[in-house]
């Protein structure tokens, strides 16, 4: 079903709004991602990805939280990061550019909706779009970044441990 020319522009200018770097995309790009993109409304707990399943699009995330997060056997589970309203998946992103199932979970933390561009779609804006194919390389570039933080803010204590152990004497 093809969306009304009305929804087509207020997706459009929702998407420029709330995703900077595509307010550059080529129109014809905009368009692609508002009409082939799979428009959902879930409720928060939804399981929108599982580890080891296919990654079945590239998520535009209008409002609400998905928290990506890695299960284990045990039950128990660790936080990877969150995709907020203008944020894209990362894992997505990867899972997509590098033809792999997912390696964690997505759920839905708040009730969410978002913008599913199918992978054909993602390759093909990735290959002929710089804006938008800047939005998804920034992705890892600021994960990679908030990571980078984390290791260092979580590599001081034990630094400064260590020298305290050294020095002791």
């Amino acid at each position: 079903m093809t969306p009304s020319p009305d929804s087509t522009s207020t997706t459009t200018v929702a998407l420029q709004t709330l995703f900077p770097a595509l307010a550059d995309a080529a129109p014809a790009s905009l368009t692609r991602i508002v009409e082939h993109g799979i428009h959902r409304k879930v409720r928060a707990g939804t399981i929108l990805f599982d580890a080891h399943t296919p990654c079945g699009g590239f998520p535009l995330v209008l409002s609400g939280t998905v928290k990506v997060l890695q299960r284990y056997p045990n039950g128990r589970e660790l936080p990877l990061y969150r995709v907020r309203p203008g944020e894209s998946c990362l894992l997505s992103g990867s899972c997509l550019l590098g033809h792999s199932d997912y390696t964690a979970s997505g759920i839905a933390e708040t009730d969410v909706e978002l913008l599913i561009l199918p992978a054909t779609d993602f390759h093909a804006l990735i290959a002929s779009d710089e804006a938008f194919r800047h939005h998804v390389f920034n992705l890892f570039g600021e994960r990679l970044a908030e990571a980078m933080a984390d290791v260092l803010v979580a590599a001081v204590p034990c630094r400064c441990r260590a020298c305290r152990v050294e020095h002791a004497d």
